[in-house]
């Protein structure tokens, strides 16, 4: 069974292709791009790059960073896989454990960057208006400039 969450949140991280994680799933590279445009991942990709803070770093530094947040990534995976686990084999969930599980959900959302489609279609109307503002900025201002007194008092 293919785990699609696991190749998005791969491919999500922007450190991958298509063709590689084809590879490494040992599926095909147009079933992960079905997929893919199915879900807008190439959108979420560039929507999740570009709310990363950009630092400047030294090189060691960073790939620390980047280790980090791949281990963090890892470690979400594993507690969203025993919060399912948990869920498949218990029968009835009392209103608190319930409460638990859904406040963790969340966090987890938020850690991964997993947005709902109105998240997603709010921040691209914004980003859309956003270009608009700028295309309109950048539109040349003619400046009309009128001179009340005559021509040759301009001449002196």
């Amino acid at each position: 069974m293919t785990d699609w969450e696991k190749i998005k949140t791969e491919y999500l991280s922007g450190n991958t292709s298509y063709r590689k994680l084809a590879a490494k799933y040992n599926i095909s590279e147009h079933r992960i791009e079905r997929r893919g445009g199915k879900e807008n991942w190439r959108l979420l990709r560039e929507q999740r790059l570009q709310t990363m803070p950009s630092v400047s770093v030294t090189p060691s530094l960073s790939e620390k960073n980047a280790l980090s947040a791949g281990k963090i990534m890892e470690v979400a995976d594993q507690i969203l896989e025993k919060i399912s686990e948990t869920l498949a084999t218990v029968a009835t969930l009392d209103g608190n454990t319930l409460k638990h599980f859904t406040a963790a959900l969340k966090e987890l959302r938020d850690i991964k960057g997993i947005k709902s489609e109105a998240d997603i279609r709010e921040q691209e109307i914004r980003m859309e208006n956003l270009r608009k503002s700028a295309d309109k900025s950048s539109e040349p201002t003619i400046v009309e400039v009128v001179f009340h007194a005559g021509e040759e008092a301009w001449n002196e």
